[in-house]
């Protein structure tokens, strides 16, 4: 699967997760300018850095985020050897979407809406990435997945 940054990877969640609603609770509930202290230390970036590159190089599991055209979300993990999610270049992911459970939830969605959430974990440093990404299905080489 292709992962291409046509909205964004972004290590900050102001530009998709922090809209007017939000911004509004934050307000109401005081936490809005704590928030837009973090929106200004972490700006968003629509490139993958060189520091996102290593840090994506290590990763030996991630949570895929996909909705169905209702918007009906679903979460999957995936997992396996450390560079099983690769960078192709500075916009754009690729991983090996195996039949897992045979149910292609994700697949399916995608064929409906291409918006994708990443979400990676690095439980040992106490590190994670977010990607807010659009995904389509192509067929890659299976070289470009070897460890």
């Amino acid at each position: 699967m292709r992962l291409s940054a046509g909205y964004t990877t972004n290590t900050s969640e102001s530009e998709f997760s922090v809209h007017t609603a939000v911004k509004a609770a934050q307000t109401r509930y005081g936490a809005r300018e704590h928030a837009a202290q973090l929106e200004q230390k972490q700006p968003a970036n629509d490139r993958l850095t060189p520091a996102l590159t290593d840090f994506i190089a290590g990763v030996d599991s991630f949570f895929i985020g996909t909705a169905n055209r209702e918007g009906w979300p679903h979460v999957q993990h995936r997992g396996g050897p450390a560079g099983l999610l690769k960078v192709l270049d500075d916009r754009a992911l690729a991983f090996a979407d195996y039949a897992g459970n045979k149910q292609y939830i994700s697949v399916g969605n995608l064929s409906e809406n291409d918006r994708v959430f990443l979400f990676l974990i690095d439980y040992e440093r106490g590190r994670r990435l977010k990607l807010w990404l659009a995904a389509s299905q192509s067929m890659m080489t299976p070289r470009c997945f070897r460890a």
